[in-house]
């Protein structure tokens, strides 16, 4: 039956000759995505998005939602691997930088980007967005950057380790942005705990 709602949509709704798609169209579209998405039908998912990329003429609210819903599909799907995030950051900007006008990447998606990359246990991939493509795109890291890079480690327990040290390497980088986490009272208690055992001072003596 799913399969049968996909076709119908693709006939009555193509994306084809660069026609921009309606709102509806496009609201539909990502509506089968999460579908696919939440289905684990990964494979799929990916032929419907870049079919849309190549046929479609997408408005920017939808090629937004795509470039979140993409990020967040490969870091969540099982078998994914950071070449996979990466081959599909680097078609999102391409295509971002080929829309007329130009389509700038927000925040948010930097830390879509982020997160698949954490989820995949590439932390070193993670500080890269950080440290260089967000700083490229005149992004400083703020307290949800902050967030999406340490709650994965944090719920983690294997990945403790790898935590702390990313956190303490945060603080070096950005002490304004671990003191307000520090400040936050809305704080997961994983969060808080990696926090204080990351960057705790040696107790006087």
């Amino acid at each position: 039956q799913a399969v049968e709602l996909v076709e119908h949509a693709l006939r009555e709704y193509p994306a084809v000759g660069g026609a921009r798609l309606a709102p509806a169209a496009s609201a539909m579209y990502m509506t089968i995505l999460n579908g696919l998405n939440r289905g684990g039908k990964g494979a799929a998912f990916d032929m419907l998005a870049e079919y849309l990329l190549k046929s479609g003429q997408l408005d920017t609210r939808t090629f937004g939602a795509l470039v979140s819903a993409w990020l967040d599909a490969i870091g969540r799907r099982p078998g994914a691997t950071c070449t996979d995030v990466q081959r599909t950051w680097d078609t999102l900007q391409s295509h971002a930088a080929s829309m007329t006008p130009a389509y700038e990447l927000n925040r948010n998606h930097y830390h879509s980007a982020i997160e698949a990359y954490v989820r995949l246990g590439d932390v070193a991939a993670a500080w890269n967005v950080i440290r260089t493509a967000m700083r490229d795109a005149g992004l400083a890291p703020d307290l949800d950057t902050f967030y999406t890079l340490a709650s994965p480690l944090a719920s983690n327990t294997a990945l403790w380790a790898v935590g702390k040290s990313t956190v303490a390497n945060f603080n070096t980088h950005y002490p304004d942005v671990v003191n307000a986490a520090l400040a936050d009272k809305t704080n997961t208690l994983v969060v808080k705990a990696l926090l204080h055992q990351a960057i705790a001072k040696p107790e006087r003596t």
